[in-house]
């Protein structure tokens, strides 16, 4: 987000990969923290495909879907976060909607 305040494309370029790289280590650090895999998820779900980050966004998916339910009741908000970027602005196979919604 920071990127879009910089002057030159350069200067966008390495804030965007400071970012991704703090983002990255992150992961490392607690790859089963849901709220950190949905940040990933929907920045590759919305960077451009030039950038070249998008590698992840199938696993990330996969993981949402899977563990969604765990926070239901721990973290409500995210939980209606998450589903709804899923539901509204991501494609789902009819296997994959009837896991968020049941």
């Amino acid at each position: 987000a920071l990127s879009q305040y910089k002057p030159n494309p350069i200067s966008k370029i390495s804030a965007f990969n400071s970012g991704k790289k703090l983002l990255e280590e992150s992961i490392l650090s607690d790859s089963s923290n849901i709220e950190i895999r949905y940040i990933r998820f929907t920045i590759q779900d919305n960077v451009p495909f030039i950038l070249g980050y998008n590698g992840e966004k199938a696993v990330d998916k996969l993981f949402l879907i899977n563990k969604i339910h765990s926070i239901k009741i721990s973290d409500p908000d995210l939980y209606s976060r998450v589903c709804t970027y899923l539901l509204l602005r991501t494609k789902l196979a009819s296997h994959e909607r009837a896991l968020i919604t049941n």
